[in-house]
């Protein structure tokens, strides 16, 4: 997800990150909201 949001031009404010079992990024939406997308690890 962060390597086809990062092509669309998404202004990413944190790149992915593996920590506590997971991978977690930070971006902000279009209205400048700040928002966390985190992933599970396998």
């Amino acid at each position: 997800a962060y390597d086809r949001m990062h092509a669309s031009g998404v202004e990413f404010i944190q790149e992915p990150v593996a920590r506590f079992g997971s991978v977690d990024a930070g971006f902000r939406d279009p209205s400048g909201n700040g928002w966390k997308m985190i992933e599970a690890r396998r």
